[in-house]
């Protein structure tokens, strides 16, 4: 984890890794990254997430997505999402599905990283 990470996102990456996520700094996931001890291959360049919807328009949630977006979020497994939202494992699925689509985002680590920098949960 870089020191340069904001300590916000830092507690929120170790609660996310307690739970048994995996986390990568967004410089790593969004472009090249660079140390000073080492030079990492620069990866080509994510597209920019949320680029599917013009800058000045709101993603708009289900009331169900908002919900599992918030504990996606606070790092939590599919199964203990559908467990705290008393909803089906593969519902979770789909609203996740849904939720990475609108955002733009690949992988539920980005989803965490453009809903934070969007301050939507």
């Amino acid at each position: 984890m870089p020191t340069s990470l904001e300590p916000a996102l830092a507690a929120q990456a170790v609660r996310f890794i307690l739970n048994g996520g995996t986390f990568f700094p967004p410089m790593v996931l969004l472009a090249g990254y660079n140390t000073d001890r080492e030079t990492l291959p620069t990866r080509p360049r994510v597209r920019e997430l949320g680029t599917t919807r013009s800058r000045c328009e709101r993603v708009v949630f289900t009331e169900h997505q908002q919900q599992v977006l918030h504990l996606l979020c606070e790092g939590r497994s599919n199964k203990l999402i559908a467990r705290d939202l008393t909803m089906r494992e593969s519902s979770v699925k789909v609203h996740v599905r849904q939720i990475m689509h609108k955002l733009g985002a690949s992988n539920r680590t980005q989803v965490a990283l453009s809903a934070m920098r969007q301050q939507l949960p």
